[in-house]
């Protein structure tokens, strides 16, 4: 297991792999309160001496499994990323960040799928990514909490609690509420310590704190004498993953990558431990744990992600735990796909290649509607 813990490292470098664009909607107000999380590596650039311009057109497209459109628009992005301000960046690295993308719609609630395609308005290239979702019937008082913030042209969501303390030309928080509320105030409780600072304004955080100085924050949102509390959302790929996948389901699918024993040891873990001993896994997996990705997780994760989007038999089974899809989460993107899918007198099957590997995996539609399976179940 160590040597396939190894090629599956090895396999991280793959160029295949796209950043995960993550979408977030939200029912309040009997509104579809969405926004869209687009990686800055997802996004098409030219560079021009040592600016990046980025001239990208953003097409979204929101319709039910009978195609009927409930909803599109485009949006462009254009901007400049200059020397001076990617050279004041650091501890942040801008490729790694997510620039967000608001919008609004009527929507009931239900099952749908979501088109999303970016353009690159100078070369033509493009890029795409079709999933399904689920709108809420229930409507939120109070929404999720993010922060946004702008340096020049450079604007990003806030995944890392740190970087909170850095100087910006702006800040802003990010929420959907019911309500117009009469006060807000952030509260900052001081690790280690019942110290608290309270403050009316996310800015003067920079001037009060240091970077060495390790907080957790609140916003109370006060309306009449009601106050709502929110903690503040540092989304990245594990955060998603793991709104989407239950632990048990986490299991599962990490059961593909794991030896027996470490499995059975999970397995034999109660519901309420199993999370934090999959993290904890995950943190003894992490090649640099000084920086706030851990890239064979995210990577992981993607994979997961790709599979269910990709290889999923409707209403029957997640991608993830098709043949395919396993295939695919532990050696990512085959380096050649055969397909024969109309075959004469025997079944339809698509051949995976890896050359680098030294393997072939060959599935069949065994019965007939869709679903490619190998014969030897664990051949690999």
């Amino acid at each position: 297991m160590k040597v396939f813990k190894l090629i599956f490292l090895l396999l991280l470098i793959s160029p295949a792999l796209l950043s995960a664009l993550e979408f977030i909607s939200e029912h309040i107000d009997n509104y579809a309160k969405n926004m869209i999380l687009i990686p800055y590596s997802d996004l098409f650039f030219q560079v021009s001496g040592r600016e990046i311009n980025y001239d990208n057109s953003i097409s979204i497209i929101i319709y039910t499994d009978e195609e009927q459109i409930n909803y599109q628009t485009q949006t462009m992005l254009k901007f400049t990323l200059k020397p001076e301000v990617l050279d004041n960046l650091l501890p942040i690295s801008y490729t790694k960040e997510y620039y967000p993308l608001q919008f609004e719609m009527e929507l009931e609630p239900g099952e749908y799928q979501l088109y999303i395609s970016i353009l690159d308005n100078a070369s033509g290239r493009k890029k795409e990514l079709r999933e399904s979702f689920i709108f809420p019937n229930t409507s939120k008082t109070v929404g999720f909490l993010f922060f946004k913030v702008r340096i020049d042209e450079f604007a990003f969501i806030i995944k890392d609690q740190r970087y909170l303390l850095s100087k910006y030309d702006s800040i802003q928080m990010l929420q959907h509420l019911t309500f117009q509320p009469d006060s807000t105030r952030i509260v900052i409780n001081i690790k280690d310590s019942e110290d608290q600072i309270i403050v009316g304004d996310i800015e003067e955080l920079h001037e009060l704190l240091d970077h060495e100085t390790e907080v957790s924050l609140e916003v109370e949102n006060y309306n009449g004498e009601r106050k709502y509390i929110s903690f503040p959302i540092y989304p990245n790929v594990a955060y998603f993953y793991q709104q989407k996948y239950n632990p048990r389901d986490q299991l599962a699918q990490l059961r593909y990558i794991i030896n027996q024993n470490e499995y059975q040891y999970f397995r034999s873990l109660p519901e309420n431990l199993l999370q934090n001993a999959i993290n904890d896994y995950w943190r003894s997996m992490d090649p640099d744990p000084y920086t706030p990705e851990n890239v064979y997780q995210e990577t992981f994760y993607q994979r997961v992600r790709y599979a269910d989007n990709n290889y999923e038999i409707r209403r029957y089974l997640p991608g993830w735990r098709t043949d395919r899809g396993r295939i695919y989460i532990m050696y990512g993107e085959p380096d050649q796909i055969v397909s024969d899918v109309f075959p004469i007198g025997r079944e339809p099957s698509i051949t995976w290649y890896y050359y680098s590997l030294n393997r072939v995996f060959i599935f069949y539609d065994l019965r007939g509607y869709g679903n490619y399976e190998l014969k030897d179940k664990w051949m690999d």
